[in-house]
């Protein structure tokens, strides 16, 4: 399954007019640098892992914000990872928190554009796109460590630790949108696949994002999904399901929120079940739609606006 020479944007030409806007420059711009010039970023390449995080760092602060870091050491593997926090204090109701976070490490020996360049990318262009708006309620931005195996689901988990260290402080978290693999889509036919029985009730063209919830975060996923309706054209499919019955809607950092008691929902191209690329060293730039991924930010741009306001 590939997609068609309409659908691809090359990254590493950015001066051409298939970028229908600014956003949509940015993305690419961004994951030329993560997913093409530092590429492999993991505790086994912990030289492209650290160029990432410098990265990240540095984007950050080029949009005007002081980078925070939450260091640990990990059980299983001796050396230090590292969260990147990017804040924006709420005005009236500092206290209420709105985790926007993606993973930026990557699977193995691969590129890792889509999972999860992408999401880093759309994290932040949100970062920029909001760093002049005045928040109600305080807006922060989390790039994570430690998605991938061995550590997804452990102690090293990135996402994990974090939400440990809220939930510790007694912080109100009243919303997490986690962003996972949100740059490929395909207008074929029977591009989609589905776990167990989904697929009679789901779209089988994979040209949509997907939504997902747990059964407790069910109103914060309706509430997110009409307001990126409101300003996307980009079309959505929503589930909010047990995840001891559809185990899929557990596989990112809205996982580890859910472990503390926090609503969570994870916005996703929908990974293995559309992209023939996931996980191998063809998860390169040039796969990724990036006017689709433009959309993305427009709604969850306006996700974040309708909780923090």
């Amino acid at each position: 399954m590939t997609k068609t020479d309409t659908d691809t944007i090359n990254a590493s030409d950015t001066n051409k007019p298939q970028f229908k806007n600014t956003t949509a420059e940015n993305l690419a711009k961004t994951l030329s640098v993560l997913a093409r010039d530092i590429g492999k970023r993991n505790h086994l390449n912990p030289s492209g892992l650290k160029k990432a995080i410098n990265y990240i760092k540095y984007e950050f602060e080029r949009h005007g914000y002081t980078a925070d870091t939450q260091i640990y050491k990990a059980d299983s593997v001796d050396m230090d990872f590292e969260n990147i926090i990017a804040t924006i204090p709420g005005s009236t109701d500092k206290d209420s928190i709105i985790v926007i976070g993606a993973h930026y490490d990557t699977y193995g020996d691969t590129p890792g554009a889509d999972d999860n360049g992408s999401a880093v990318g759309v994290l932040l262009e949100l970062a920029r796109l909001f760093k002049n708006i005045k928040t109600e309620k305080t807006l922060r931005f989390v790039a994570f460590a430690n998605e991938e195996p061995p550590f997804f689901k452990t102690n090293d988990m990135g996402s994990l630790r974090y939400a440990k260290m809220c939930k510790t402080l007694d912080e109100n978290i009243e919303a997490m949108i986690c962003l996972e693999s949100v740059g490929y889509y395909s207008d074929k036919p029977q591009s989609q696949n589905y776990p167990h029985v989904l697929k009679f009730f789901y779209p089988s063209t994979g040209n949509f994002l997907s939504m997902v919830s747990n059964m407790p975060s069910r109103k914060l996923l309706e509430k997110s999904t009409a307001s990126f309706k409101s300003a996307s054209k980009m079309p959505i499919a929503k589930l909010w399901a047990p995840a001891t019955l559809v185990n899929a809607i557990t596989l990112s950092d809205q996982w580890a929120f859910w472990k503390f008691g926090y609503k969570a929902i994870m916005l996703c191209d929908t990974a293995f079940f559309r992209t023939p690329h996931y996980h191998t060293p063809q998860d390169t730039i040039e796969k990724l739609d990036y006017n689709k991924m433009a959309d993305v930010v427009d709604g969850t741009k306006q996700i974040l606006l309708d909780l923090a306001l």
